[in-house]
């Protein structure tokens, strides 16, 4: 029972050291309005990578 609250409180805090800052970035960034709008989809497409078709005949 403590190892599980241990690996809770280890998940929360990995938690909140990964995802505060990219709360502020994304904050900052949204706050530009409609630049944001297009800067977000941009850094998603950019981060999503292309998947090649392995298959060949």
């Amino acid at each position: 029972m403590t190892t599980l609250i241990g690996c809770i409180l280890l998940l929360l805090g990995l938690l909140h050291w990964l995802v505060e800052p990219l709360e502020a970035v994304l904050t900052s960034v949204l706050r530009l309005g409609w630049l944001g709008w297009l800067v977000l989809p941009l850094a998603l497409w950019l981060l999503s990578g292309r998947q090649w078709d392995q298959t060949k005949p």
